[in-house]
């Protein structure tokens, strides 16, 4: 039950920078209102949906390392034709490419970390 309430309070400190304070005041009085055999079924109901979108992550994660693949090899091609026509700014596109490749890398890989520093 102090698990909830503590929830609780975060919520309401992040919402009063949302919304103002009568929205805020009357969540509170809401949530003081449903009684303690309803807050369990509130943190059953957060606990099943925090599952359902840790089950989720994984599918985001491979369709990042899917765009960061096709960005290496759409890129890899450019940097080919560009090399062939003698252009100026191969140099340019390479970084382009390793770098927005690297960056989708890089946000698949942290997303779960990102997330529970989120929540």
């Amino acid at each position: 039950m102090k698990n909830l309430v503590n929830k609780v309070n975060h919520a309401l400190s992040k919402a009063i920078g949302y919304v103002g304070y009568k929205a805020v005041a009357l969540v509170a009085f809401l949530l003081v209102s449903i009684g303690p055999t309803s807050a369990k079924v509130l943190d059953s109901v957060l606990n099943e949906v925090k599952t359902e979108f840790d089950q989720g992550l994984e599918p985001v994660q491979s369709l990042c390392y899917i765009i960061a693949a096709i960005i290496a090899v759409l890129g890899a091609f450019n940097i080919f034709f560009k090399m062939q026509n003698g252009d100026q700014d191969v140099k340019k596109t390479i970084l382009l490419v390793i770098g927005s490749s690297a960056g989708f890398v890089i946000l698949a890989s942290q997303l779960p970390k990102l997330l529970q520093k989120g929540g």
